[in-house]
C-alpha cells in the first residue's frame, strides 16, 4: 500500500489536510482552485517563518485553542482582502 511506503515521510499540516510537508521535497498544497492552493502555500510559509523566528528568540509555547480559533477566523475573513 502507498500509505505504508510514505509513513514517516509526509506530515499533514493543519486540520483540513490542505497542505502536506514531504520529507526532502517541501510543501504540497491543495485547494478548490489554483489561487486557493497558492493561498494555502503562502499561509504555510508565513507560519513556518513565524515559528522559526519565535524559536530563535525564546521558547515556543502552544497557543490556547480559543485564541487559535479566533486568529483562524480573522484570517479567513480579513487577510488579503
Amino acid at each position: 500500500r502507498i500509505d505504508e511506503d510514505i509513513r514517516g515521510h509526509v506530515t499533514v499540516v493543519g486540520d483540513t489536510g490542505m497542505a502536506a510537508l514531504v520529507d526532502r521535497h517541501g510543501v504540497f498544497t491543495m485547494g478548490r482552485s489554483a489561487s486557493e492552493s497558492v493561498k494555502v502555500a503562502l499561509h504555510v510559509e508565513e507560519a513556518a517563518m513565524t515559528i522559526r523566528l519565535a524559536m530563535l528568540s525564546d521558547e515556543v509555547t502552544e497557543m490556547d485553542p480559543v485564541e487559535v480559533d479566533r486568529c483562524a477566523k480573522w484570517y479567513k475573513e480579513n487577510y488579503g482582502q
